[in-house]
């Protein structure tokens, strides 16, 4: 006797078709943080860069000199403000960093967090 195997095919095409879908999400996600990080770490090198970029300009006047002061707290300040200015939810709402081994439910970074070390300089 010989049995009707209906919708067998189906079955197993559902399967691998929720597979693939499971898969694809992942991809998906795991290119998102990566675009995070890096959109974040550019953000950050710019922010750096034009706070190098600044000067004094007494110190150009009087001597000439392209140099800039600041303490810690300042160049925090600025760095802060910089990308801050780059990294708004408006700008980029699909940045989804990891902080302390959880994802944020705020997806961009808290620019109030930066500091600055300047023991060497």
């Amino acid at each position: 006797m010989r049995r009707r195997r209906k919708g067998s095919i189906t079955v197993f095409l559902v399967i691998l078709f929720a597979c693939f879908l499971l898969v694809t999400a992942v991809l998906i996600a795991a290119g998102r943080a990566a675009s995070g990080r890096s959109v974040t770490d550019a953000a950050l090198r710019l922010a750096g860069r034009s706070v190098l970029s600044e000067y004094d300009k007494r110190l150009f006047s009087d001597y000439g000199l392209l140099a800039f002061k600041g303490d810690e707290k300042q160049i925090e300040a600025d760095i802060a403000y910089y990308a801050g200015a780059t990294l708004t939810p408006e700008k980029a709402p699909y940045l989804f960093l990891r902080r302390g081994g959880e994802y944020t439910v705020t997806p961009w970074p808290r620019t109030y967090e930066v500091t600055a070390n300047l023991k060497g300089f």
